[in-house]
């Protein structure tokens, strides 16, 4: 959302600051699950992995955007690797709310370790 349109957002909504606006525009955790978007190309995805032995971490999450007209989807994916895990869809009545969310969500899991999928040679050689 380019900063125009920010600025007649909080004029119009008397919103005081960036972090009121995307609260403003986000939807709420929604009844939608990753099958809804089955046919849908992402917007934008992230999937991440963390795999540590020593303190038995072996999990994946996945993040996705999706734009439905005139919504867009923030879906997560997440779980221990060889099982089905869990999923949440929130949505947004923008993308740049959908957007900013992503992102923060990203960076907490990086913070965490978590790091880009491994190739599957690489799983290979890590289970030998």
């Amino acid at each position: 959302m380019d900063t125009l349109m920010i600025r007649w957002l909080r004029r119009a909504e008397g919103i005081q600051s960036r972090g009121h606006l995307v609260r403003r525009l986000h939807m709420s955790k929604t009844n939608k699950n990753l099958a809804d978007f089955a046919e849908l190309q992402p917007i934008k995805k992230v999937e991440l992995e963390i795999f540590d032995p020593e303190a038995n971490h072996n999990k994946f999450w996945r993040i996705y955007i999706y734009s439905v007209a005139p919504n867009y989807y923030v879906a997560r994916h997440w779980g221990r690797n060889g099982s089905k895990g869990q999923q949440m869809v929130e949505g947004f009545y923008s993308q740049y709310a959908a957007i900013e969310s992503f992102t923060k969500l990203v960076d907490q899991k990086e913070d965490k370790g978590y790091r880009p999928e491994a190739s599957p040679l690489d799983k290979i050689v890590r289970e030998v």
